[in-house]
């Protein structure tokens, strides 16, 4: 991740056991200098792998619940008659009256019963519903909480644990906020990732993963938030996972990569390690997401919304640098860019999409996409990309994107012979050489 300000990366799933615990533990060893956020309070399990210290404990406190106050208490009933939720229990008659309480896991903190009392014997306290804590980690400071059994409005402890947590990172000067998510699409999922910088969905290759996806973007979508899949054991089940994955870039989603199927991913648990802490073969699979992650930018014309200037260029690349072949690159570099300033505002890379004729124009406009700077590309797929409005210029040296960019910028890009100008055999329709993926 670039730039200055605080970036927030939330991990969530479909459902629960996909591996985002594991994923987020991840995450927090590989950041730099995080804060760690436990969001799943009705689950809470982050803590099983990083072994905070506490340092600081508070409870947390939401709406209220009634408590009929006996010696007050006449036995009339009214509470009984009123409640529409079972709260109300009877001890039987005792000694020629009835004896009333309230079951704390029934009541819905209403306050009917209060209200009409006529004896005014029901207290309405605030309702002790679990609490939070602030820890050390290995990895930096953690924010995490644990909502007690049939406990309500987890919401609004999500929303506590991660304002902790921002407030932490702003005071401590550090530019991460690691965020392990709830599963689902309820009330804590919204309070997790409402203002986030990205969400990471995490599925597996099942027929449930991919509903759940399905789920879990239209949430994300709604609410205008930057989402990025990654599907967890990709190997069970290939096709599933190429499935899932299109359905991802169809919602608008960027693919973040793949995580193998890894029995030693549980041994890691066992050890109370995070599984880049290890050995385990699937490590390079969580290093590739994370560093496809890491350089998380403006979104896609967000300063133009402001009313500034800025233009978002896209650069294939192979091992960091630029990719000469384009239809050979591993992954984007997008750089969001002000013109008149000549300054880069923002780096993202993504994962290139797989191989599929005419694919690349549209995916990379939406991607939101201006310019192409690349090594060479064929006439054909030139004018598919002018069909999207994307400027492409060809003959770029092999360089690092911001080398790249900001000669470019400068009008000092030096260029030399388009490799991929052959003619027709490279027309963008999957030529001969296979250089060409657009």
């Amino acid at each position: 991740m670039t730039g200055g300000t605080i970036k927030e990366l939330v991990v969530i799933s479909g459902k629960g056991g996909t591996g985002k615990t594991s994923l987020a533990a991840s995450f927090a060893v590989l950041a730099d200098r995080p804060v760690i956020a436990d969001c799943d309070v009705d689950a809470a399990d982050l803590h099983l792998v990083l072994s905070p210290r506490i340092r600081e404990r508070h409870d947390f406190r939401s709406g209220h619940e009634a408590v009929i106050r006996r010696d007050d208490c006449t036995g009339c009933g009214t509470c009984l008659t009123h409640c529409r939720f079972d709260a109300v229990r009877t001890n039987g008659r005792i000694p020629g009256e009835w004896r009333f309480s309230i079951d704390p896991v029934s009541c819905e903190g209403c306050g009917v019963c209060v209200r009409f009392c006529p004896e005014q014997a029901i207290d309405f306290p605030e309702r002790l519903c679990g609490e939070w804590m602030i820890s050390e980690t290995r990895r930096g400071p953690m924010v995490h909480a644990r909502l007690g059994v049939a406990a309500g409005n987890c919401g609004k402890l999500v929303s506590l644990v991660r304002r902790e947590a921002r407030r932490i990172a702003e005071r401590r000067n550090r530019p991460f906020i690691i965020v392990d998510g709830p599963p689902g699409i309820g009330c804590p999922v919204i309070a997790s990732v409402t203002g986030a910088t990205l969400v990471l969905v995490v599925t597996e290759p099942t027929v449930s993963g991919e509903h759940d996806l399905e789920r879990v973007l239209s949430l994300t979508r709604h609410f205008d938030i930057p989402a990025a899949v990654c599907v967890n054991k990709w190997d069970l089940n290939p096709e599933m996972s190429d499935r899932i994955e299109e359905k991802g870039r169809r919602a608008g989603a960027r693919i973040a990569g793949r995580v193998r199927y890894d029995p030693s991913v549980t041994l890691a648990q066992m050890q109370e390690r995070a599984v880049v802490e290890t050995q385990s073969p699937c490590v390079e699979d969580i290093q590739r997401i994370w560093a496809a992650l890491a350089h998380i930018g403006a979104r896609p014309g967000s300063r133009a919304r402001q009313g500034g200037t800025s233009m978002r260029i896209a650069i294939p690349l192979t091992n960091g640098r630029l990719s000469l072949h384009f239809g050979h690159c591993e992954c984007f570099a997008l750089l969001d860019v002000d013109p008149d300033e000549q300054t880069i505002l923002g780096r993202e890379d993504v994962w290139a999409p797989p191989h599929q004729p005419g694919l690349l124009p549209p995916w990379l406009a939406g991607c939101g996409a201006t310019v192409v700077l690349a090594g060479g590309m064929g006439q054909r797929a030139q004018a598919l990309f002018a069909e999207q409005g994307i400027r492409v210029v060809v003959g770029a040296m092999v360089e690092t994107p911001e080398k790249i960019v900001s000669d470019y910028l400068a009008g000092t890009l030096r260029s030399g012979e388009n490799v991929c100008d052959h003619g027709d055999s490279h027309d963008g329709r999957g030529g001969e050489h296979g250089h060409q993926r657009t």
